[in-house]
Parts: structure tokens; C-alpha cells; sequence
């Protein structure tokens, strides 16, 4: 096993048997559900298990902004763009300035062709980063 895979899956199994003791803990459910979203970008294989995680914590709390966050990226992976774009509109709803939520928007409506938007974004992301 790769060194990498070896640490996400310790840390998962922590986190698992955290859970197992207090099941609606949403510090380690979004823990969980952040550890399964990078241990998919290396292995594509766990996004229903991030997506379970990511869906209780924003049961708990509509506006958590990491896990809109992940949620968003998480749709951005499968090309689920539409919903991606929902997310990333209401993270910049919370936090406008975001600069990574605006690029992570301006990619989305890259991959959906929309290249106006798509610029509209990446011109307010370089003038936040000018100020």
C-alpha cells in the first residue's frame, strides 16, 4: 500500500471509531467526510461515503461552509456541474470575497461551456487578489 493511502486509512479508522462512540459528532463527521474527498481524489472510489458525511453535516447546519465546500467539489469531480454551481453560489452568498470558491465557480462554468461566466469569475478572483 502507498504510504499516502496507508495515512488516509488510519485516519479514517480513527475517525470511524470515534463515530462508532458518538455518531453525531460534526467535527469527526466532517473530518470523515473531508479524509474520504482527498483519499477520492487519489483513488476515485469513495464518493458516496464523503457524500454521506457531507449530507449529515449540512443537515446539522445548511450554511457549514467546509462541507458546502467539499459538497461542491465533490459534484465538480462526478460532473455533476449544475449542482456544483448551487453549492459554490451559495458558499459566495456566505462569504463573498472567497477567492477559491470564485475560481472553484469560474471552473465549473468552464466545464459547462459557459465561458462568459466562466471569465466574469476568474476577472473577480484577480481583482480580489490585486487589492
Amino acid at each position: 500500500m502507498c504510504p499516502i493511502y496507508y495515512l488516509y486509512h488510519k485516519k479514517l479508522n480513527y475517525f470511524n471509531k470515534s463515530l462508532e462512540r458518538d455518531p453525531n459528532d460534526a467535527e469527526f463527521l466532517g473530518r470523515r467526510g473531508v479524509t474520504y474527498k482527498q483519499e477520492t481524489y487519489q483513488e476515485l472510489e469513495k464518493y458516496n461515503e464523503a457524500q454521506a458525511d457531507i449530507n449529515n453535516l449540512l443537515n446539522k447546519d445548511p450554511n457549514d461552509i467546509l462541507a458546502l465546500r467539499s459538497q461542491g467539489e465533490t459534484f465538480q469531480k462526478l460532473k455533476k456541474y449544475n449542482e456544483a454551481l448551487t453549492d459554490f453560489n451559495n458558499l459566495l452568498e456566505l462569504e463573498p470575497n472567497n477567492a477559491l470558491t470564485l475560481r472553484l465557480r469560474g471552473e465549473t462554468y468552464q466545464k459547462l461551456e459557459n465561458y462568459n461566466e466562466a471569465l466574469t469569475n476568474f476577472n473577480n478572483l484577480l481583482k480580489k487578489r490585486s487589492k
